[in-house]
């Protein structure tokens, strides 16, 4: 079996600094996609943000988090992640190897950590940026998901408390919908050769 996670010492030890003397419950992270759907083109590289939600009124602290990504490879190809949140994750990524020994079988494992010595991200009711996933639509289709599986090939996922040492936080996994369409120029030609195609019978 693969190693969960590489770093996972780190993991511990990160939660462990940020829970000293910390014994408060907590309550479960949602991860969720931002935007939930949309629409796109085919050979259009398209954004779509990770959020972790907190599911209680109180914002909730983050340790380290990692999380698998699942999407079907013929509809969608997978290009890489922006740090573009609000907050500087330490290692953030795709460890080598496992999930990540290739894309395009369609699946991926990204994980980040949060400082060992600075503050800790928190999950707000409104939603934390973790990171923006970019994708390229590859084939048109009325719908294709983007999934956040509870586990695959060994690896899992999983959101660990920024107060508790070790305490698996992960709550509902989100599901992103995306519709793929024919970019503008490929649905002309095939608008154009119809209609010809249409003139040619009448005509004949």
């Amino acid at each position: 079996m693969p190693t969960l996670f590489p770093r996972m010492p780190v993991i511990v030890f990160t939660a462990v600094l940020a829970g000293l003397g910390s014994t408060s419950a907590v309550a479960n992270i949602n991860l969720v996609w931002d935007p939930p759907a949309q629409t796109v083109e085919v050979g259009e590289t398209f954004e779509i943000g990770l959020m972790a939600v907190s599911d209680s009124p109180f914002a909730q602290s983050i340790a380290a988090l990692q999380v698998i990504l699942d999407w079907e490879p013929d509809k969608l190809s997978l290009t890489g992640s922006n740090e573009n949140g609000p907050y500087e994750w330490l290692h953030p990524g795709f460890p080598s190897g496992g999930l990540n020994s290739t894309w395009l079988d369609g699946d991926a494992w990204f994980t980040a950590l949060s400082q060992l010595l600075g503050p800790l991200p928190f999950a707000t009711p409104e939603g934390f940026l973790i990171t923006t996933f970019t994708f390229t639509a590859e084939a048109e289709t009325p719908l294709t998901e983007i999934t956040i599986p509870e586990s695959l090939g060994g690896f899992t996922t999983n959101i660990f408390d920024g107060k508790i040492p070790g305490l698996d936080v992960t709550g509902l996994l989100g599901t992103a919908e995306v519709t793929i369409v024919p970019d503008p120029a490929t649905l002309l030609l095939v608008t154009g050769g119809a209609l010809v195609l249409l003139l040619r019978r009448r005509r004949s």
